[in-house]
């Protein structure tokens, strides 16, 4: 049973965490959904992501930075595949950290 002081309760923390993951989530599709190029891409994810920002994948150099960002990830993947995009098809977060499942 809820009463009216429980509809002007504050959010819990876990909650909000949630739907703050959902909205990086969404601005994240949002990106790969068509992209118009590198520098667009980049536009896009720029202010999704922190400034310091580490890509490691296997077999690649570690690439550190939103610079990095662009020379090292955009411009290369776009230059291999100009019309590449993506759809995300789940999600999940755990604390500060999300992975999402995008198939390119």
């Amino acid at each position: 049973m809820s009463t009216a002081a429980d509809a002007h309760a504050e959010p819990h923390p876990d909650a909000e965490r949630h739907r703050a993951a959902e909205e990086w989530v969404a601005g994240f599709a949002a990106g790969w959904r068509d992209p118009a190029g590198p520098r667009e891409f980049v536009e896009h994810f720029s202010p999704l992501l922190d400034p310091e920002i580490r890509l490691i994948q296997p077999l690649m150099p570690e690439l550190v930075g939103l610079e990095a960002f662009r020379r090292g990830f955009a411009e290369p993947l776009f230059d291999v595949i100009p019309d590449i995009h993506g759809t995300v098809r789940g999600w999940a977060a755990d604390g500060d950290t999300i992975w999402i499942e995008l198939e390119l």
